[in-house]
């Protein structure tokens, strides 16, 4: 059976740079992931290095981004209540749930689609 290839959204926050010449090394880099056969959070390590350019372009939201960000958020949120909830905190489980609720709501891709 063929492996199935996927892209995979990170964000990641660099230091401003004034030599666009230079990469930056992320050596190593931690990242959680769902594995989907198993439905269990993973950790998985990589060295990354990403190298920095000037497009000269404004910066704008990529839809597919956007949206699969909301999705990555919205999990984590959902984790969070989950959690608030088996603690008792049953009122700042639901405020996580609605501010989550409304940051989807605000974002480019439900601005442009809902």
């Amino acid at each position: 059976q063929p492996e199935e290839k996927r892209d995979v959204l990170m964000e990641i926050q660099l230091p401003v740079c004034s030599d666009l010449t230079r990469y930056a090394e992320l050596r190593p880099c931690d990242s959680l992931i769902l594995n989907l056969v198993t439905a269990v959070m993973e950790t998985v390590t990589a060295d990354l290095f990403i190298s920095r350019t000037d497009t000269g372009k404004p910066k704008t939201s990529n839809p597919l981004i956007d949206k699969q960000k909301n999705r990555i958020m919205t999990v984590k949120v959902l984790q969070d209540a989950k959690k608030k909830a088996n603690e008792g905190k049953y009122e700042e489980g639901r405020q996580l749930l609605l501010e989550q609720k409304q940051t989807v709501a605000l974002s480019a891709t439900c601005l442009s689609q809902c």
